[in-house]
């Protein structure tokens, strides 16, 4: 009678424990995680700021400190909604950083951008079979040795005139 009144009881105990309070634990572990990742990118973030020489502007300065608990302290505290809005803020305060300090390479960025747009303009254009035009090249070395030549105005206008060809053709426009 003892291991049945036994058994009963451990049966209605665990019968009777909220699913809640086990998967609780789960949840906590999963945000402890977010919160440890969070804390791991702000470091990280504020190692390369550091490295590349920059300062990012006085509004992002608590971003830029390479303390790991800070951050992650703060990340247990606030609203998921600002923690994501932070490490949005901080990457882009970072990207910007990034590329004051190396506008060579915010220049390639430029021109790739510009020699890929090209392609596809020209991969759309024949594949609409639009009018053959010296905007439809297909050549991305070429594109993309014109543009690290040419002054970053006269290559915007380029873009725009080839997209403005493709759009009239698609439209049927002359």
């Amino acid at each position: 009678m003892r291991i049945r009144m036994g058994l009963l009881a451990l049966v209605t105990v665990a019968a009777l424990t909220p699913l809640s309070s086990t998967t609780g634990f789960a949840q906590q572990a999963q945000f402890e995680r977010f919160c440890r990742d969070y804390a791991d990118h702000a470091v990280s973030a504020a190692n390369r700021a550091a490295q590349a020489g920059c300062a990012p502007h006085r509004a992002f300065r608590n971003d830029f400190v390479a303390d790991r608990a800070l951050h992650y302290n703060w990340c247990l505290r606030a609203p998921e909604q600002a923690v994501a809005a932070g490490r949005q803020s901080r990457q882009q305060a970072l990207n910007a950083c990034l590329a004051r300090a190396n506008p060579q390479a915010q220049f390639d960025r430029f021109c790739r951008d510009y020699a890929d747009h090209a392609v596809n303009v020209a991969n759309r254009a024949r594949q609409s079979q639009c009018p053959a035009s010296g905007w439809y090249s297909t050549n991305h070395a070429g594109h993309l040795n014109w543009c690290r030549g040419a002054p970053e105005q006269t290559v915007a206008a380029h873009r725009q005139s080839r997209q403005r060809a493709l759009d009239n053709c698609l439209r049927g426009a002359p």
